[in-house]
């Protein structure tokens, strides 16, 4: 059984790592995926490019925005109201990241 660092949990969705593998886990809504950390980022940086691109539309709620998958016939739909959330679960999750390092370096 996999054992769990939360770096992110609302009611919106969760980001967390296994401690054993490594992987991390992001739930957003109905949709987990599992990704290596250099795909956290690039999932971070790709979710930051359609935030900026799409963040003064008029429809903040309706699931217009497509964002590609690995899968070319499956795509994440997303609202900018979504873009935004799973950003924030990002942002925190990159700062409970840079804490963590900051205060392993510390202890060593």
């Amino acid at each position: 059984m996999c054992s769990f660092k939360n770096f992110h949990h609302s009611r919106n969705g969760y980001v967390v790592q296994c401690r054993k593998c490594a992987y991390f886990q992001l739930a957003f809504g109905s949709v987990a995926i599992t990704l290596t950390q250099e795909q956290l980022h690039e999932f971070y940086e790709t979710i930051n490019d359609y935030y900026e691109v799409y963040k003064d539309g008029d429809c903040p709620d309706q699931k217009t925005i497509r964002i590609p998958t690995a899968l070319p016939a499956f795509m994440l739909a997303l609202s900018i109201n979504d873009l935004k959330m799973i950003r924030e679960m990002l942002d925190e999750t990159c700062i409970v990241m840079e804490m963590t390092k900051i205060f392993a370096h510390r202890e060593n």
